[in-house]
């Protein structure tokens, strides 16, 4: 009886542990409808993300598997338009990747200072730490591109505590 309720209980954790992974259910949402809309928004294709957010509005939360949001791929892109598209859409400015990037330590990381304005005009918090501990003041510096970080030190931006 004792093996019997043990062999229960194991069952029943692996079910549990299952369940959110779509593994012996199926998942929230089907992972394949979002890959086109994350290439589109990638590649600068505005009709069509525009298409996809009014067909299914729910597309603007979506996540690739770095948990990466369309609005992060368009700034790692530097597609202005579709980033701007987004933002008005509904975007989350302060949505986060597994490593803590938000769209503007993305931007100050490209020194593009346009898409930096945009988010900051947006709400973006100017000195959020990453996993690394990193601003996008740290970004912009790393990755060599002063005048963006010129940019972002004349509107209070601060280095991290990683520095």
């Amino acid at each position: 009886m004792n093996n019997r309720y043990r062999l229960s209980m194991v069952l029943v954790a692996l079910a549990l542990a299952c369940q959110s992974c779509g593994l012996l259910t199926s998942s929230n949402h089907d992972i394949e409808a979002y890959k086109p809309v994350f290439a589109d928004a990638s590649a600068g294709n505005l009709e069509a993300v525009k298409t996809a957010v009014e067909k299914n509005h729910s597309v603007l939360n979506a996540r690739e598997w770095d948990d990466a949001t369309l609005l992060h791929l368009a700034v790692q892109q530097n597609q202005k338009a579709m980033a701007e598209f987004l933002l008005n859409a509904g975007s989350d400015v302060e949505a986060k990747t597994q490593d803590g990037l938000t769209a503007l330590h993305m931007a100050a990381q490209n020194g593009n200072i346009e898409i930096i304005q945009l988010l900051l005009d947006h709400k973006a918090k100017i000195n959020d730490l990453d996993s690394k501990g990193w601003t996008p003041l740290d970004r912009a510096t790393k990755w060599e591109h002063p005048a963006a970080a010129d940019f972002l030190k004349a509107r209070g931006a601060q280095t991290g505590s990683a520095h």
